[in-house]
Parts: C-alpha cells; sequence; structure tokens
C-alpha cells in the first residue's frame, strides 16, 4: 500500500494499487535448500526477499527434471531498482513447468510468477512476452482449483500496470473476471475484487468493468464479511464514486457502508469505507441521504482511530457537510451533551501535527462559526457566535467545573472497588492457566521427544543404506575408471602412431604441391612464350592483311575513275578498317538479400581462355618487380578480369589472394593508400563476392588490413573498404572476427554525416551483421547505433532510406530490449508501418521485413502495428504486382504478428487477406511459399472460423503439395499447418485426406530431418493415422 504522503496527494483517486499476494509458509529459503550447494547465497536471498515459496518449494520436487528448471529460474534473479526480478529470457524454466502434467508444478510456478508481479511492476513486461497471455488466460479458465487460483490472482497483479488494461479488457480476461466474481471460492473472489478496484483506477475502464450488474457485486463484496474483500470492494466503490452515473447506484446501497464505519475495527476497511464516503460528501445533493442512514454518529464514532488516513478523510468529511448550510444545524446540535460532540472532534483534530488534517479541520470550524484569534501573541480558539450561545456556553463550563469537583471522590473509590475485583480474578485465572499450561506443556515435550527419537532411528537407517550405496557405487566407479585408463593408454598410443604417419604423408604431399606449382610456373611461363610468339605472327599476318587491303582499295579507285568519266564529281568512300575490341562480361553487385552463385567445377572453352589470361596476368603480380607500374597495370588488368563471376575461382586458384593482403599489409589510412593499395583494394573487393574466397581472405589474415582501413579519409579507398566488408561479413566466422575487431563501433559514427555512397554500405554493413545475431544487436546499442538508424529512415534519398530500414528491422529481430527502444521513439514504428505504402518497392520490401522483425514476440509493438492499419497495406501489397521475393517480406510480417494475437486473427476475417495466402502458396518463390505457410499456421492456429475460411479459400491442396517439395523448412511448417487446420474437425480431416495427404506423411515420417519426421508424426495423428 502507499505510504501516507502519496495517499494525501491523491486524496479524490479514492484508491491505491491493491496487491494480491498468497501467504507464507516457508520459514528458512536456506534451510530447505542445504543440499543444493552450487547455486549462489546471493540468489537464495533475492529468494528470500521476493518471498518466492512456489519457486522454493519446486526446488525440493520429487521429480529431477522439475527441480532441475527450479534451479535454473533461481540462478536468472537479479535486483534492480531494489526489486527482485527475473533476467530477460529467464522466465524459461517457468514456462516449461507450466506445459507439465504435474499439478504440484504448475501451482508452484504460477505462484511464483503471481508473486513477481505483485513485487514490482518491473516483471510485467517480461511475463506477458515470455509467459505469454493465452498461456496465462488458459490456466485461468482451468476448472483445477490449485491451477486457476494463482493464475488469477497473477491477472490481478499485471491489472496495476495501466500498460496492460487495456489487453486485459479486450482479450478476454475481465470477462473470465466477471464470470469469477460470483464463485463459492472466497480467495478467488479476493483476487477478482482486487483486480476491479486496479482497472477502476483509470476512469476509462469503468463503464466496461461496471457493465452488466458490477455494482451490484462490488455490493456483495462489502457485504461478505471478509476483511480483504470487503476492504477491496470498498476502494473500488470509492473509484466508482468519481463518476455521477454510478454514484447514484452506491448511493443506493451505502447503508451496508456506513455500518461499517460504527462497528468495524479493521483498519483497512475503514480507510476503503472512509475513502468512499469522503467521496460522496463531496456532492452536497448526496449528504442528507446518506445523514438519513446515520452518517454523523458513524463519523463519531471513527473519530476515536489513532490512524492518520482515516482521520484525513473524517476532516476532509466534516468539511464538506460544513460546506453545505443545511447540514450546519445537525453539526452543531450538542445531541443531550453541554457543547457539539462534532465541534469537540474538529478542535481535537485542528491540533494534529499533519497539517492536511489540520486545514481541513480549520476549514470545517471556520464554516460552524470558529476561527482563530490572536491574543497576547497566542493561537486560541474563539467563539464568534451570538450573544446568547456565549452565556450558555459559561454556564456550562461552570457546571463541569462543578461536577468535576463533586464527582472525583465518588470515581477514585469506583476505581479503586474495580481494580480489587480484577486483581482477584487475575490471580485466579493464573493459577488455573499455569497448571493447564504446564500439563499441555508436559504431554508436548514427551510427543516431540518420541518424535525426534523416530526420526533419529529413521535417519540412521538411511544414513546406512546410502554408505553401503555409496561404497558399491565408488567400488564400480574406480573398476570403470581402471577400465578407462588402460583403453585411453591404448588409444594414445594409435594416435601417436596415426600423427607420425599423417605428418610423414603431410610432408610429401607439401612436397608434391611444391613440385606442381613450380611445374605450373614453367607452364605458365611457356604459355606466356608461346602467346607471344602467337601476338607476334598475329600482327604480322595483320600488317600484311592491311597492306593487301590498302592495294585492292587503290585498285579498285583507279578502276572507278577509269569507268565512269562522267562522274568525277561523285564522292568515293574508302573502306574504313574498324579495330575490334574484346569486352569483359560486367557484373552487376547484388543486394544483400541475394548471395552470388557457388562455384563449380565445369570448364568451357571459354574458362580455358580466361585461364590464360589470368596467367599472364598472374606472372607480372608473382615476379616482384621495382617498377611499379607494371605491378599497377597487372591489378588494372586484374580488376577487369574479376568483374566476371567466373573468373573469380580462376584468380583464386591462381593465388592472387595472398599477394593482395600482402601488398594491403603496410597500408597507412592515416597517410593514404598508394595506387597500387587502391588497386589492390578494389581488386578484393571485387573478388570477395566470391563465397569461397571469403574464407581465403580470413586464411591471409586479410581481416585485419580491411579494419584498419575503414579510417581511410580518401572516398574511393573508403567505399572500396567498405563494399569488401559487406561480403565478407557474409560468412560466419568472419562476422565474429569483425565484430570483435570493433567494426561496429568504428562504422556507426559515420550514418549521420551526409554521404550517400558511404551510408549506403555502412547500413549495409550493420544489417549483415546484426541478422540473427544478438551479440551485434547488442553492440550495435551499446554504440548508440539505434538513433542514427531510426533518424534515417526519414532520409529524402530512397536508397537511404530502404537500407536504413532493413538495418533497423534486422537490430531489432527478436531482440525484446532493443524493440522496446524502438517503441519509445517518437513515431517510429507508425512511420515504418506507413513505409509499406511507399511509392518504391525496394522501400516496401524494407518495411515489411522491419514490420516482421518489430512484432516477433512483442506483443506491444504488435498493438501499435495493428492500430496504424498494418494489416490493410499488407493484404493489399500481397494482392499488387510486387515481385515474389518482395511479397514473401509482407507474409513473414503477417505471419509475426498473428503470432499468439487473436485480435490479428479476428481481423483477417473481414477482407481478401486468407485468399491471397492461398495464392501465395503456389508460388515458384520458396521463401514466399515458407512465410505464407507459417502466417497460415499462426492465423488458423486455435481458431475454429479461421480454419473453415482457410480450407474453403483452397488451401488443402498447397499444403499437400509442399509436403512433395526437397525443402525441409517448407515440409515442417506445411506439417504444422495440416495439424492445426484438422485436429480440431471430422470435415477437415476428411479433406486432407481425400487430397492424399497421408501417403506423402509417411513418407516424411522416415526423413533424415528430426524436425520433418516429428511434424509427420504429429500431422498424421491430426488425421487420425497412427
Amino acid at each position: 500500500m502507499a505510504n501516507w504522503e502519496s495517499f494525501t496527494s491523491s486524496r479524490n483517486k479514492g484508491t491505491m494499487k491493491l496487491q494480491t499476494l498468497r501467504a507464507s509458509n516457508v520459514q528458512d529459503l536456506i534451510g530447505m535448500i542445504n543440499k543444493l550447494s552450487d547455486i549462489d547465497e546471493e540468489k537464495i536471498n533475492c529468494a528470500t526477499d521476493a518471498g518466492l515459496d512456489g519457486l522454493v518449494q519446486l526446488l525440493n520436487h520429487e521429480h529431477p527434471k522439475i527441480r532441475a528448471l527450479a534451479e535454473s529460474v533461481v540462478t536468472e534473479l537479479e535486483k534492480q531498482e531494489d526489486e527482485v526480478v527475473i533476467k530477460e529470457g529467464g522466465y524459461k524454466g517457468l514456462k516449461d513447468m507450466l506445459r507439465y502434467k504435474n499439478v504440484e508444478a504448475q501451482r508452484d510456478a504460477l505462484w511464483t510468477i503471481a508473486t513477481l508481479a505483485g513485487n514490482t511492476e518491473l516483471t510485467h513486461d517480461g511475463i506477458v512476452s515470455e509467459i505469454g497471455w493465452p498461456s496465462i488466460l488458459t490456466r485461468a479458465s482451468a476448472k483445477v482449483e490449485d491451477i486457476q487460483l494463482p493464475a488469477v490472482t497473477l491477472i490481478a497483479n499485471l491489472c496495476m500496470n495501466e500498460e496492460y488494461h487495456e489487453m486485459i479488457i479486450e482479450e478476454g480476461g475481465l470477462e473470465l473476471l466477471k464470470g469469477l466474481a460470483n464463485s463459492p471460492n472466497l480467495k478467488l473472489k479476493r483476487a477478482v475484487c482486487n483486480a476491479f478496484a486496479n482497472l477502476c483506477s483509470e476512469e476509462e475502464n469503468i463503464p466496461e468493468v461496471l457493465g452488466d450488474g458490477g455494482i451490484a457485486s462490488l455490493l456483495a463484496f462489502v457485504a461478505s464479511g471478509d476483511e480483504e474483500l470487503v476492504s477491496g470492494g470498498l476502494y473500488t466503490l470509492a473509484n466508482v464514486c468519481n463518476l455521477p452515473e454510478y454514484a447514484e447506484q452506491v448511493l443506493d446501497g451505502i447503508a451496508p457502508v456506513i455500518e461499517l464505519i460504527k462497528t468495524s475495527h479493521i483498519t483497512m476497511v475503514l480507510k476503503g469505507a472512509m475513502a468512499c464516503i469522503g467521496t460522496l460528501c463531496e456532492t452536497p445533493e448526496y449528504q442528507q441521504r446518506m445523514m438519513d442512514q446515520g452518517l454523523l454518529d458513524a463519523l463519531l464514532r471513527v473519530g476515536k482511530t489513532s490512524n492518520p488516513e482515516i482521520k484525513y478523510r473524517l476532516a476532509a468529511s466534516f468539511n464538506s457537510l460544513a460546506s453545505n448550510a443545511e447540514q450546519r444545524p445537525a453539526l452543531k446540535d450538542p445531541q443531550g451533551q453541554k457543547i457539539s460532540p462534532v465541534i469537540t472532534l474538529l478542535k481535537q483534530l485542528v491540533r494534529l501535527k499533519d497539517p492536511d488534517t489540520k486545514k481541513e479541520a480549520e476549514e470545517a470550524l471556520a464554516e460552524l462559526g470558529f476561527k482563530k484569534k490572536k491574543k497576547d501573541g497566542k493561537a486560541v480558539p474563539v467563539v464568534v457566535a451570538d450573544v446568547g450561545e456565549r452565556e450558555r456556553i459559561q454556564r456550562e463550563q461552570a457546571e463541569r467545573i462543578a461536577m468535576k469537583t463533586e464527582g472525583r471522590y465518588a470515581t477514585l473509590r469506583m476505581a479503586n472497588e474495580a481494580s480489587a475485583r480484577s486483581r482477584e480474578g487475575i490471580e485466579r485465572e493464573t493459577v488455573e492457566t499455569d497448571a493447564q499450561r504446564q500439563a499441555a506443556m508436559r504431554e508436548a515435550i514427551e510427543k516431540e521427544a518420541q518424535e525426534v527419537i523416530r526420526m533419529e532411528r529413521a535417519k540412521l537407517e538411511r544414513e546406512r543404506a546410502e554408505a553401503e550405496a555409496r561404497e558399491a557405487q565408488l567400488r564400480e566407479a574406480i573398476e570403470r575408471q581402471a577400465e578407462e585408463a588402460r583403453r585411453a593408454t591404448e588409444q594414445a598410443q594409435r594416435q601417436s602412431q596415426m600423427m607420425l604417419e599423417r605428418e610423414r604423408e603431410d610432408i610429401l604431399a607439401m612436397q608434391r604441391e611444391r613440385e606442381e606449382a613450380q611445374a605450373a610456373l614453367q607452364r605458365a611461363r611457356l604459355e606466356q612464350e608461346e602467346l607471344e610468339r602467337n601476338m607476334s605472327s598475329m600482327m604480322d599476318k595483320m600488317k600484311s592483311d592491311m597492306a593487301g587491303v590498302e592495294a585492292e582499295r587503290e585498285r579498285m579507285m583507279r578502276e572507278a575513275q577509269e569507268a565512269s568519266a562522267s562522274s568525277v564529281g561523285r564522292s568515293t568512300s574508302a573502306m574504313k578498317i574498324i579495330k575490334s575490341e574484346e569486352t569483359y562480361e560486367v557484373e552487376e553487385e547484388h543486394d544483400i538479400d541475394d548471395d552470388y552463385a557457388d562455384e563449380d567445377d565445369y570448364e568451357d572453352d571459354d574458362d580455358k581462355r580466361e585461364k590464360a589470361k589470368i596467367a599472364l596476368v598472374m606472372v607480372d603480380l608473382w615476379e616482384h618487380n621495382e617498377d611499379m607500374a607494371v605491378t599497377e597495370s597487372a591489378l588494372r588488368k586484374l580488376g577487369a578480369l574479376a568483374m566476371k563471376e567466373r573468373n573469380r575461382k580462376l584468380i583464386r586458384i591462381a593465388g592472387a589472394i595472398p599477394i593482395l593482403c600482402e601488398i594491403l599489409k603496410n597500408a597507412d589510412p592515416k597517410v593514404g593508400l598508394t595506387p597500387s593499395q587502391s588497386l589492390a583494394l578494389s581488386v578484393l573487393a571485387v573478388l570477395v563476392r566470391n563465397v569461397r574466397n571469403r574464407d581465403e581472405v580470413r586464411k591471409q589474415e586479410g581481416l585485419r588490413h580491411c579494419l584498419r582501413i575503414v579510417k581511410a579519409s580518401d572516398q574511393e579507398d573508403l567505399v572500396n573498404d567498405l563494399k569488401a566488408l559487406k561480403e565478407l561479413c557474409k560468412n560466419e566466422k568472419n562476422k565474429v572476427i569483425l565484430r570483435d575487431g570493433r567494426l561496429i563501433e568504428q562504422i556507426v559514427p559515420k550514418i549521420l554525416p551526409e554521404n550517400q555512397p558511404v551510408q549506403e554500405q555502412v547500413l549495409d554493413i550493420i544489417a549483415i551483421i546484426s541478422m540473427n545475431d544478438v551479440k551485434s544487436q547488442v553492440v550495435v546499442r551499446d554504440a548508440r547505433g539505434m538513433p542514427p538508424i531510426i533518424k534515417q529512415i526519414r532520409h529524402a534519398e530512397p536508397e537511404v532510406q530502404r537500407r536504413a530500414i532493413r538495418a533497423l528491422g534486422n537490430v531489432s529481430q527478436n531482440n525484446r530490449k532493443i524493440q522496446q527502444i524502438v517503441r519509445k521513439a517518437a513515431d517510429t514504428i507508425p512511420y515504418v508501418v506507413s513505409r509499406l505504402a511507399d511509392d518504391n518497392m525496394e522501400v516496401r520490401k524494407a518495411a515489411g521485413g522491419a514490420v516482421a522483425a518489430l512484432a516477433e514476440n512483442e506483443y506491444a509493438n504488435q498493438v501499435i502495428i495493428r492500430k496504424e492499419g498494418a494489416i490493410k497495406m499488407l493484404c493489399d501489397n500481397l494482392g499488387s504486382s510486387d515481385r515474389d521475393d518482395v511479397k514473401e517480406q509482407y507474409a513473414a510480417a503477417i505471419r509475426c504478428m498473428a503470432k499468439g494475437n487473436t485480435k490479428v486473427q479476428a481481423d483477417f476475417r473481414k477482407g481478401p487477406g486468407f485468399s491471397l495466402l492461398v495464392h501465395a502458396l503456389t508460388s515458384e518463390n520458396i521463401g514466399l511459399r515458407i512465410h505464407a505457410t507459417g502466417a497460415v499456421t499462426e492465423l488458423c492456429r486455435d481458431n475454429s472460423k479461421n480454419c473453415d475460411m482457410i480450407c474453403g479459400a483452397g488451401a488443402v491442396h498447397p499444403l499437400v503439395g509442399a509436403l512433395e517439395t526437397e525443402n525441409n523448412a517448407l515440409q515442417y511448417l506445411s506439417e504444422g499447418a495440416i495439424w492445426a487446420l484438422a485436429r480440431k474437425s471430422a470435415k477437415r480431416r476428411n479433406m486432407f485426406r481425400e487430397a492424399n495427404a497421408i501417403e506423402p506423411l509417411r513418407i516424411l515420417r522416415t526423413s533424415d530431418n528430426p524436425q520433418v519426421r516429428k511434424g509427420a508424426e504429429w500431422a498424421l495423428e491430426a488425421l487420425g493415422d497412427k
């Protein structure tokens, strides 16, 4: 509960957030798990501080798997802001326990989650995202009381977080709570009442909560007689009274509330009742009805309490009543006493130290005709009423003095007699009680001693049996170790012999390779000489041919002059000799989503000619030449040859990559690269487009040189280096080395400065290195890369914009903390969603991928994306003329949004979404088919209406056809879709049987892939074929 200061600052709200907790039944956590020596004591203390009794009981569960899961959860405990929470991803153990059929395990796991949720709102995001709202709701609907109670308690504690009010109200939580409001289970009703109170803390939720007889349920809680249920109901009524349309209904049933003030001695109940009365007293029209039902007597009775909150409510209520001229006579009425008890009580309240209570009491006295007047430097209360009133007060004071003098002795005498009687009774009771207590203690000590003896005997028997078992195990272990040592010695001897033989073979292989390399060099030299001879002969032949052509041209000119004297003025056109130059096939650079073709061993005549050209160039690079012009010329030729994709394999085989890395070895970006180094870098940037060349660069330590050149100031060198790094990052081993080499930290500052070629490459590198890599995503976040990426998604240039959106999606993918950062950035998610309607198709593609990444396993983001109209835009794009690889991203976004989201499932029934997804199942693009199948699975999961509509749209035959493809991912997802569609409907099951789904599933049941094999078993089970 909140403290006094927070209470007085929010007096008109009526209530605070109510936690629903479980009574502790574990006395010493360390004593219960003293056998688990491998658990950190700090973690144990965290569990103790948080009161996680359910988790402690699981640590001693009879089932070893459940014990192991409980230990994994304890190790994930940590403190944030002085509150015990579970680390990100640490709820997996609890989630796994909820899948066990063991009721005790599910119960204690749910109590652990509910306690964490009640302790602090810091745990709520992790619980909803990792445990899942559907899972919580399912268990809250269970018929088993031990499962239902902690689940409902968890929902009540989630209601403390206003961010989840909409989810709880709209996704079945409120409907469930209303159904349980009339449960005979008192503990269940307490949790429901607290949930209502927390939901009603927001006025906009009150109509939803109190619809369909909610006020009647609250009044029933108040009349239940249970302390916790009564106080929860009263606090909820206090919230409700802030709305006039419900205040009248509360006023009709206010009699029990006033009666509680008169009779109850429980502080929590009195606080709630006074909060409700105080709120109603602020409306003058309600005051007389409450006064008629005995409100004044109730207020006078509660004035005896010492609780500061209640006194404040009391003073505020009197202030509200005194502000109404119609109620002042009743407040001034002495009720048969010499002075009005209300005025006496208010004077007592004025003397309190609390400034708020004092202020309310002073205002009430002022309304009743009293005020403070300065006299001799002291503040004294002075009556400012009429002369008759003053005379009456003076007479009362005189009578009071006389009565006090006469009654002093009588009172003292009566007190002495009462004291004597009380003393005699106490002595008699003490003697009787001591005798009974001694007899009971004797009996308890005897029983306890017998029990201790019995337990010690049993313990000795167990220890003896365990000692014998340990001794037998020790003997067996020693024998096994001796046998293993003998086998290990023999194996080591065999391995030593094998290593010697392998070393000899390696030496021979190296000698053979050296001889082959020398022979290849000799062959290359011979080929060069022959090519030079051929070129010389070709030049000679061309010269002779040109001479012949020139002679023929002269002869024809003479004949033309002789044959046509009349056409002397006609101009004759000389034949032009056109010099043909050979051109190379230049390949466009691929986008990051598409890699280059893998190598093959096929070699045609064209490859042989290219091989000869490469050999000529490599001769100049193999031999060290002092004239750098020769080296630069060779590098230019090599770069031209490398532009043809098939040549890159031949260039690697020729040994170009070690030479290029050697040239870059001494490159110094501070002073600038030499011409030969710049050329080597540009050639390397082209060569690493080949998949195998990336491994070769790593083996030759080329990554180190590329990382160093990132600091280059020359634009062309920097762009070439970034292009090379972009391709090198596509290799998983290279990605780790580059990330550890602080590549991300070096390129993040280059995102914002306006330099489009550099920005494009930097954003591509971040997108590639962060894809499906949590460590790289964390490095980008820690390097403060998120703000510049978020800023660049609004860049004026489409190329920069689409790369920024793609990088944002890859960095956020399946990373809840970064997804939250993006959600909290102003208008970021709405802007990304709006790019689904961009004129540029590539921007739309990037936006689809980003929406999928932001929505994946993050319910709060799914809600925002859905509200921005993403579903309609995604369906429109699926039905457009965009390429299938672009539609693949749209399907992926739908798949991630629909996962565990019943609202998205319902939205798809309103448009053509199902038919568009079914059409995508027949696409030639395998990626589109995979994501469309996944989207169909998520949309139909546990939703019979969607299942019928999807089957009606024609999904059965494409799903069955996908089983016969060679793609394991598509096979597995198709099996899942068949399982989800067929498992709860005989009609849909027969549709798949008629489509001949049984036979391919039986074949897949013997697949080498374990996932495909398991999926086939599930699908066959759903189809009734076991």
